[in-house]
């Protein structure tokens, strides 16, 4: 009798030293893993971005630029580098979709959403840059915060140490990115720097 009152004791002090909010999980049962950054367009708080990592909270017209249009590989390219959603202004969004999968030069679409309504978007080139086959696509697409504007990258080397670099505006009223500087270096010389340093080829806000 002593020892089982002597157990008790010790069970109860152990469950008074248990942090609040910890609950016990049964074998064969998961603790729910936090949502993914994003799922629709309204998560995203204004100026942020959120990022999912499956298409399932993306939404249908979104994804279809990539299979119809583009024909990417989006499960796979998702699931990998996630979709971004960058909430611009109140009920204005742009989505930015990695399309297929790749080691360092990962292509991505994006999307525009202006009150429930969505645009393929088409970028801008210089003449100093090479005939892209697709206007739609930008490599290593990424949303820079503290200027507002749209930037890619592209290497040529797996060592990372020659390639491009691209920055856009976008004009809102006209929902169209424009280009603004271009940057190249072409010697593969084996000493990496980032992208947006690279040699200025071309600089314009275009028509």
């Amino acid at each position: 009798m002593t020892f089982r009152i002597g157990l008790l004791a010790i069970l109860m002090a152990l469950t008074a030293l248990a942090p609040v909010g910890v609950q016990a999980v049964d074998k064969g049962e998961q603790v729910a893993a936090a949502p993914d950054a994003a799922g629709a367009s309204e998560d995203a708080g204004l100026g942020e971005t959120k990022i999912v990592y499956s298409e399932k909270k993306i939404d249908d017209q979104i994804l279809s630029f990539g299979y119809r249009t583009l024909e990417c590989q989006l499960p796979d390219a998702i699931e990998a580098f996630g979709a971004q959603s960058i909430n611009l202004e109140p009920g204005v969004f742009l989505h930015l979709v990695p399309c297929q999968m790749a080691d360092l030069n990962i292509p991505y679409y994006a999307v525009l959403e202006t009150a429930g309504k969505f645009e393929l978007i088409e970028f801008q080139q210089s003449s100093a840059e090479e005939e892209n086959s697709n206007p739609s696509l930008m490599t290593n697409a990424a949303w820079d915060k503290k200027t507002g504007t749209l930037t890619g990258h592209r290497y040529y080397s797996p060592n990372m140490d020659c390639g491009s670099f691209e920055r856009h505006r976008l004009a809102l009223n006209e929902q169209a990115f424009y280009l603004m500087e271009y940057r190249q270096k072409d010697e593969c010389d084996g000493k990496q720097q980032k992208p947006e340093t690279y040699p200025l080829l071309w600089s314009g806000e275009g028509d």
